[in-house]
Order: C-alpha cells, then structure tokens, then sequence
C-alpha cells in the first residue's frame, strides 16, 4: 500500500439499530455494558465509508460474558475436572464439548475477520489504483499543450458538424437507397 493512501483519514461507519436509546443511556455507558439492538441475531452489518459500502460484518452473542471469558472458563472446567483425582466422566465430556463450541466459535470468528480484512485490502487497492489514474491524468492536464489541444478540439468538432451535415441529408430512406 503507498505511504499517502495509508494515511488517508477513513472514517467507518456501522449503523445498528437501538430501540429507546436515549442520551442518558450515552452518558451512562461503560465498558463492559451491554445494550439491547433490534439487529437480528447473525445478521450481516453493513460497514461503510461514506456512501461507499466497503464491507460486510456480523457481530453474535454466543456466551454470556465474552467468548474469551467462555473460553477459559470452559478450559478451566476441564483442568478442574482432571485435577481432583476422581474424574466425573459426564462432566468432562460436557466441559470438552463446551470448550470445542467456544474454540469453533473462535474459528468462525476468525474467517470472519479475514474476509473482512481481503475486503478491505481490496477497497484500499482500488482507491491505489483509483489515486493513481487520477495522478497521471492530473499530470496530463497540467502537461498539455494548450495550443495544440485547442487545435484538435477545432478539428474534432468542424468533423462532428460535417458528419452532422451527412446524417440530415441521408435524412429519409435507407442507407442502400443512397449508396445505389
């Protein structure tokens, strides 16, 4: 990625629906509160710059608490499980079980994360590449000849009226009657 187009400002925009969300519940927020979205469950988010689309996101509750919260608890369930001496068959599989569900999780999350991220890469190549053509055309306008681009400006519209002038005469009737 070239050293300007990384420092462009991009400011990303995810629009999420909240029922009642009212400016004390914005002075009142603090990490770790949850707040309640009208967003369906699994739902994809729409992540914007502007009016440009340039991903797609989902975001899911899987646990209560954090998935790394979920992760470890359900890790230190099973070293639990393994440490008092007597092994509660049930439990551990239950707590093996839990812990697979969280580390899949983790998994999906990271694809996500990686499409995400392709997507982006993408829209910044197209904006490298967009800068570019822009650049070079800037260098051609400020480049030009002016005498020479008013010249063939002079000439490309006397063609335009003389090829204006052949399709009025031709006018009526068809091709094949004007050639014959």
């Amino acid at each position: 990625m070239s050293p300007l187009v990384a420092r462009l400002p991009v400011e990303l925009e995810v629009a999420v629906p909240v029922h009642d969300f009212r400016v004390r519940t914005l002075l009142s927020l603090e990490k770790g509160k949850v707040i309640e979205t009208q967003w369906g469950h699994g739902d994809d988010l729409q992540l914007a710059a502007g009016d440009v689309q340039l991903a797609w996101s989902e975001f899911e509750v899987f646990f209560q608490g954090s998935v790394t919260n979920s992760v470890f608890a359900a890790l230190n369930n099973l070293v639990a499980d393994y440490s008092n001496g007597t092994v509660d068959t049930a439990q551990a599989v239950a707590d093996t079980a839990s812990l697979n569900t969280a580390l899949n999780y983790v998994s999906q999350q990271r694809i996500t994360i990686d499409n995400s991220i392709t997507q982006l890469s993408a829209a910044s190549n197209a904006v490298a590449s967009t800068q570019m053509q822009l650049t070079s055309t800037q260098t051609n306008l400020m480049q030009a000849d002016v005498a020479q681009v008013s010249t063939q400006l002079s000439l490309a519209e006397t063609q335009q009226t003389a090829l204006e002038d052949v399709i009025s005469q031709l006018g009526s009737g068809s091709l094949f009657q004007k050639l014959a």
